[in-house]
């Protein structure tokens, strides 16, 4: 199955981003996410599905214990056919980079 959708870097705490040695001496940086489903997909006012998943990242033990949640990302199941809210992928081709737009905030 294959899903489309965006992420929010700059929702994600970068205390939670681990840069790792790996074997062939490179340091990266990784985060652990998980993918859940919805209980019910959003849709526009259409009533086209724009979302039916969402990406967040592991929180700390002690923020576990408060509930806290670390949301970043909605994804949708792939459909040829379907038109949603997201931007297409020439707006997204055709966007600045992060860094061409002077938003050299990103937390890692």
């Amino acid at each position: 199955m294959k899903f489309v959708g965006s992420l929010c870097l700059s929702d994600i705490p970068k205390e939670l981003i681990k840069v790792v040695k790996c074997k062939d001496g490179v340091e990266r940086a990784f985060l652990n996410i998980s993918i859940h489903e919805l209980k019910e997909p959003r849709v526009d006012e259409s009533g086209k599905v724009t979302s039916d998943h969402f990406v967040s990242c592991a929180p700390r033990k002690e923020e576990r214990d408060e509930k806290k949640n670390y949301i970043f990302g909605s994804l949708r199941k792939w459909n040829e056919q379907a038109n949603s809210a997201m931007p297409s992928q020439e707006d997204i081709n055709n966007a600045p980079s992060y860094v061409d737009g002077q938003n050299t905030g990103l937390p890692f």
